[in-house]
């Protein structure tokens, strides 16, 4: 038989069932909700907001509200899997919200799926055509990949809808010095350091094109400038970032501030150091990174008081006790100075 004779047979079945009061709605088969087996390691704080988003969804299963707190629950605290379950279920009932295609293509790029990343960045650019950082992320996937045509196109329709976009305009200042294309490399990192004067990658890579060119004091000054900078920092995403909220593990927590810390945003280091030492108060390491962070501030009571909990969490850290001992000679504080350095000898 036909699979269109099987479907004709099944729906008038489905028919008498219901002509004869044997079918309800809440007869259909139940939607599968992701859910964690094992708790075990989980904090308190995690387990609750786990168990408060699970029964949202198990009461309003095809509520978006509710699959979205849930998903980003698991997705921030890398659970993947379910996450990846309900950012698909999102795809269903929230249909024209390039936002999950987003979050998915990010997940697959971390398991190293370049090709289903995307795919669903494409997705995003049909529904969500103005979100210019998938455009960005599109491009550097591309580039990555060795499609240099394919990841300059990419780069060049971020750049119309976020005109003059640093991070696109760095991009392709590095794929046009890879073809050894010095001047057209040069235009883009100029742009790129007049639009974020902080991009310390820009600077940098201004160096080696101004010596091809010539340019030898320039090479200098940029040196000068780009060393003055941090690192290179991934570029604010509203889509991805916002995920960071929904994070409740301490080493997580720890990681994402450690990253703003190296790159001197301490503004949001401090959020999330205090919200993993909200989870555990007691955690040494993540009260020296708060006094660090206050003490760069520059409210070195707080830092001392962060440092000297964190000494007591664990006396053992030489670190900790270093890092008191530093602040309290630079405010020459002798007497208290010597104190900490004798407790820290024994």
């Amino acid at each position: 038989m036909s699979i269109r004779g099987k479907g004709f047979i099944q729906a008038a079945i489905l028919l008498m069932l219901i002509l004869c009061g044997c079918y309800r709605e809440d007869d259909r088969p139940a939607i599968a909700i992701p859910v964690l087996d094992d708790l075990t390691g989980r904090s308190a704080v995690f387990i609750d907001e786990y168990r408060n988003r699970l029964s949202r969804v198990e009461q309003t299963p095809e509520d978006a509200v509710a699959l979205e707190s849930l998903a980003k629950l698991y997705h921030a605290n890398n659970d993947y899997a379910p996450a990846i379950s309900l950012y698909h279920r999102l795809l269903e009932v929230d249909s024209e919200n390039g936002r999950w295609s987003y979050l998915l293509s990010r997940i697959w790029q971390d398991y190293g799926d370049v090709e289903t990343a995307i795919s669903l960045l494409n997705e995003v650019h049909r529904l969500n055509p103005e979100y210019h950082l998938a455009y960005f992320r599109h491009a550097e996937l591309l580039a990555k990949a060795g499609q240099v045509a394919e990841a300059i196109e990419k780069y060049e329709t971020c750049l119309i809808v976020h005109p003059e976009y640093a991070y696109a305009l760095l991009g392709l200042g590095r794929l046009a010095i890879e073809r050894e294309d010095w001047q057209r490399a040069m235009d883009y990192l100029l742009r790129s350091v007049k639009s974020d004067p902080t991009l310390a990658s820009s600077h940098m890579l201004l160096v080696p094109v101004f010596e091809q060119l010539g340019h030898h004091k320039e090479a200098q000054e940029a040196r000068r400038v780009g060393r003055g900078y941090k690192r290179y920092a991934d570029p604010f995403d509203p889509w991805l970032d916002e995920i960071k909220e929904h994070c409740f593990d301490v080493y997580q927590l720890q990681v994402i501030a450690d990253t703003y810390t190296a790159v001197d945003r301490f503004d949001r280091a401090i959020i999330y150091y205090k919200k993993a030492l909200g989870i555990e108060p007691d955690n040494a390491y993540t009260l020296l990174e708060l006094g660090t962070v206050s003490i760069n501030m520059g409210d070195p009571l707080t830092g001392k008081e962060y440092i000297a909990r964190s000494i007591q969490s664990d006396p053992g850290n030489p670190e900790a006790h270093n890092v008191l001992i530093s602040q309290l000679t630079r405010e020459g504080d002798l007497q208290s100075t010597g104190a900490a350095i004798e407790f820290a000898l024994q």
